[in-house]
């Protein structure tokens, strides 16, 4: 398609979706591919906030899973991850995240990337309990 075509598209309202597929756990390319994927959506006229609700929330209700996943609320799954920098106002920030929470367990990119043989783009955040 062309970028016209495809701004046609988005412009009309068509549902466009992003690749689920490369964000499952298959390894740490898989994130990187769907975070490149992500950043493409400008292209097409989107703001970062756009995105970042295509990919979440949007996402879970395709998928029929908005009734606990996609949003912050209470009474849904808690996963989340923390970046430095407002993703907001700069969607490249989602590659530079600094913590994962997974069903309870925090993970660390700076401390799994080593093992991939990846430099860390940022330090692990302090964590500390109230």
């Amino acid at each position: 398609m062309s970028e016209f075509q495809t701004n046609g598209l988005y412009f009309l309202s068509t549902p466009i979706w992003n690749s689920p597929q490369t964000a499952l756990p298959c390894g740490v390319g898989g994130s990187f591919n769907y975070h490149r994927e992500l950043e493409l959506y400008q292209l097409l006229g989107m703001s970062a906030s756009e995105i970042l609700k295509l990919a979440t929330y949007d996402m879970a209700a395709y998928m029929g899973r908005d009734q606990d996943t996609g949003s912050i609320e209470a009474g849904k799954y808690a996963d989340f991850f923390l970046v430095p920098g407002d993703p907001t106002a700069d969607l490249k920030a989602i590659k530079t995240i600094s913590m994962v929470v997974k069903d309870g367990t925090f993970y660390y990119p700076s401390e799994i990337y080593p093992e991939f043989g990846i430099q860390p783009f940022v330090q692990a955040p302090e964590v500390s309990q109230p």
